[in-house]
């Protein structure tokens, strides 16, 4: 005696769903935005260093800010998200993708602002760091 009905399921077409547009442009978008923060994760000791010219034994708290903020940011985003915008009755697709859309464009501006940073400015390239890696 079966407890239990067994559902057959249709064989999924994973091979078009691969190829559609909408899968690559998920797979390239999120491909680049990890690209992105791992780029800011693994080279921004060495940014502070060699162009702000920090040293980063004694100013350690300015050099966490970023990182600080990228975790404030994770968790603020999904509680911003997820209750406050869903309950003002937006639709969880479309917060998704503003969302999304502000994770690409914040960073890509202030990877163009520091490129205009030298250590003339060190704390604008501290509060650049701060918002590129807040966003991705």
């Amino acid at each position: 005696m079966k407890l239990f009905k067994q559902k057959t399921l249709k064989n999924a077409p994973w091979g078009s769903i691969m190829k559609s547009k909408a899968c690559l442009a998920i797979f390239f978008g999120h491909s680049a935005s990890n690209w992105g923060t791992y780029l800011y994760l693994t080279s921004l000791p060495l940014y502070m260093k060699q162009v702000l010219k920090f040293d980063i034994k004694s100013s350690g708290g300015l050099a966490a800010l970023p990182y600080i903020t990228f975790w404030f940011f994770i968790i603020l985003s999904g509680i911003i998200g997820d209750t406050f915008l869903q309950k003002l009755k937006w639709q969880k697709t479309l917060v998704r993708k503003i969302f999304n859309g502000l994770g690409f464009f914040f960073p890509m501006g202030a990877v163009i602002g520091l490129s205009f940073v030298d250590c003339q400015i060190p704390y604008a390239g501290v509060a650049l760091l701060t918002v590129g890696l807040a966003f991705t």
